[in-house]
């Protein structure tokens, strides 16, 4: 492998960890056996803790990059994620513990923008747009493995399953020795020296995207949270059959973050609403299945969907914007992406308001496609507008010549 193989790897390395916040949730059975004298609720908080650290360093990221530089701030990251990460290893005290996983979520919000920013301010177009699909993948690759890497050490006692997070040791060598200060960055950090004064406002563009996904992650959330209770509910399968069909789902997902910058040559602006059409199917099959196999399907349609739009949805983002703003564009969107999975719960409860019967589970899946449907015409709508300004624009151009 080259140099540039080597600091696009080590680049990509980092996101591994991102979403393993929940790779020891296999341990959740035993750890609940271990802390009897806790509440049932905070032994499950353990679990979902970090998201809100995340969620709150993500706000800060930018900020603490701007100060002292982006690699620096990934550094710190990791180094307080893998700390966080492996010290249930060598303490069983609840509280500890609990410090622990605030920090991991801390250490992951750190550089969770940064993971994706810095593609964008070393590499261009299509080759930003390949490395962003990558980036994406290897989110679910290093989630699958570490959830994988848990569940068997966790027959050498539920604390083990923590070793998992010895993994950011090597991430953290890869990226120091590899990656760079993004040279377009630091000339940025230059010019708002220069201009103390000025302010980098968030564009239209970036807000509009960003309400965008935080709609999407509901929607994208119907199948990761209700498909066990959908499948056990109609007498299709087992909660067991779920937790695989939903691990083809991440399969799905994976392999399509790979193959999203093949697929983002052929479709460019159509890509995002493709990707609303396919999450539509996903809903309509799951709903109206009636075999585990057509389920699977369709959940695996979702991770494809899911794959498209997030990497198509940061890239436009980030081409849209100038350079100092590429953190901070990428920072707010992935603050609305993680409210979005909170809130999900709450905007299933409101779909369940809306349908033409009384079984509320199938009207979220029902209003749930409805909705895609209807995004994807309108993107559709707004991608041939595009589309037919831009050839005007370029007969205008070959006319002038």
């Amino acid at each position: 492998m080259n140099k540039k193989g080597l600091m696009k790897f080590s680049l990509l390395s980092i996101s591994l960890v991102l979403t393993s916040n929940t790779a020891i949730a296999s341990a959740l059975p035993m750890m609940l056996g271990y802390y009897k004298n806790q509440p049932q609720s905070s032994v499950e908080l353990l679990m979902t803790i970090p998201q809100a650290s995340v969620v709150i360093f993500i706000a800060l990221s930018s900020i603490i990059a701007k100060k002292i530089g982006q690699k620096k701030t990934v550094l710190i990251g990791l180094i307080l994620a893998g700390v966080s990460g492996v010290l249930p290893v060598v303490t069983s005290n609840f509280y500890l513990l609990m410090i622990s996983r605030i920090a991991l979520g801390a250490g992951f919000g750190l550089f969770n923008s940064l993971a994706v920013s810095m593609i964008s301010e070393f590499f261009d177009g299509d080759e930003a747009a390949t490395l962003i699909g990558f980036q994406s993948a290897f989110q679910g690759l290093g989630a699958a493995v570490m959830t994988f890497a848990a569940g068997h050490l966790l027959n050498f006692g539920w604390q083990r399953a923590f070793l998992v997070y010895l993994i950011i040791i090597p991430i953290i060598f890869l990226f120091m020795m590899f990656v760079p200060e993004p040279p377009k960055a630091a000339k940025a950090a230059e010019e708002a020296l220069d201009q103390p004064t000025t302010k980098t406002k968030l564009s239209t563009t970036t807000i509009g995207y960003g309400i965008l996904l935080l709609l999407l992650c509901v929607l994208y959330m119907i199948v990761a949270v209700k498909l066990s209770l959908f499948i056990t509910t109609n007498g299709i399968g087992t909660a067991s059959n779920a937790g695989t069909i939903l691990s083809f789902m991440q399969v799905a997902n994976m392999v399509t973050g790979f193959l999203f910058g093949l697929i983002f040559k052929k479709l460019k602006a159509f890509t995002l609403p493709v990707s609303f059409f396919i999450m539509a199917a996903a809903l309509v099959l799951i709903l109206v299945s009636k075999s585990l196999f057509l389920t699977g399907i369709g959940a695996a349609l979702n991770g494809v969907a899911f794959a498209l739009f997030v990497p198509y949805i940061f890239n436009d983002a980030n081409s849209k914007v100038s350079q100092s703003a590429k953190a901070s564009t990428t920072s707010f969107i992935l603050v609305l992406a993680n409210i979005g999975n909170f809130a999900s719960p709450y905007g299933h409860k409101f779909l369940e308001l809306f349908g033409l019967g009384d079984n509320g589970l199938q009207n979220i899946f029902l209003n749930g496609s409805i909705i895609m449907v209807v995004l994807g015409i309108i993107f559709t709508l707004l991608s041939l507008k595009k589309k037919s300004t831009k050839s005007d624009n370029d007969l205008n151009v070959a006319e002038q010549n």
